[in-house]
C-alpha cells in the first residue's frame, strides 16, 4: 500500500464552528465556508426542498438518499412538504460533536 497515498486520505479535517446567521438561526463554517445560509438557513433549505420536489407529486413517494446532514435543515424542509422516507448519509463524524 502507498504509504503516502494513506496518510493524505487520513489528514485531519478543519473542525466545524456553529456560528448565528442574520436570523438568528445557528449555521455551520467549515474552513471558512458556509454549509448553510449566512442569512437564513430556514428559508434556504425550504427553497433548495421545494426545488428538488419540483411538480412531481408522487416524488414524495420516493425514498430520497441526502448526502451530509449539517445543522438538518432541509431534511427538516423535506419532511414539511411530506416526505417520509429519508435516508441521511453523514460522511463528517465531526458533525455528531457540534455544541
Amino acid at each position: 500500500m502507498d504509504r503516502q497515498l494513506l496518510h493524505s486520505n487520513t489528514r485531519e479535517t478543519p473542525p466545524l464552528q456553529l456560528v448565528p446567521a442574520r436570523s438568528g438561526k445557528p449555521t455551520l463554517l467549515f474552513d471558512g465556508v458556509y454549509l448553510h445560509s449566512a442569512y437564513d438557513p430556514e428559508k434556504e433549505a425550504e427553497t433548495w426542498a421545494k426545488h428538488h420536489l419540483g411538480e412531481n407529486e408522487k416524488s414524495r413517494d420516493f425514498l430520497w438518499i441526502v448526502f451530509g446532514c449539517g445543522l438538518g435543515y432541509h431534511v427538516q424542509a423535506l419532511r414539511n412538504l411530506g416526505i417520509q422516507q429519508i435516508i441521511v448519509y453523514e460522511p463528517n463524524a465531526s458533525t455528531n460533536e457540534i455544541r
